[in-house]
Parts: C-alpha cells; sequence; structure tokens
C-alpha cells in the first residue's frame, strides 16, 4: 500500500487516516510507519558503527 504523498514529498499519514474510517488501513498505514522506523534507525546504528570505526 502506498502512502499519498503532500507537496513536501513526505508521506501525509494524517491525510491517508482522515479520508477513511477504515481501521484496517489505519492499522496497515501504522504497522507501515513502524517498519520504516525500524528500517531507519538500523540505518542510524550502522552509520554510527562506521563512524566510531574510522576514528
Amino acid at each position: 500500500m502506498r502512502l499519498p504523498v503532500s507537496s513536501n514529498g513526505i508521506p501525509s499519514l494524517h491525510h491517508s487516516c482522515q479520508n477513511s474510517g477504515d481501521r484496517e488501513i489505519q492499522a496497515s498505514v501504522l504497522e507501515q510507519l513502524q517498519f520504516s522506523t525500524l528500517a531507519l534507525n538500523q540505518a542510524l546504528l550502522d552509520n554510527l558503527a562506521s563512524l566510531k570505526y574510522l576514528q
């Protein structure tokens, strides 16, 4: 499922939830957000490890 993208290029979470009272879609959006957050955290940790290794 793709999130609608606002004018600044950021997925519009509020917009997608507001337009549908459908809980399944909201749950799907939250799950997608959770995976994105986990992936981002992992990338940050990997970058931090690389920086420490380079010092």
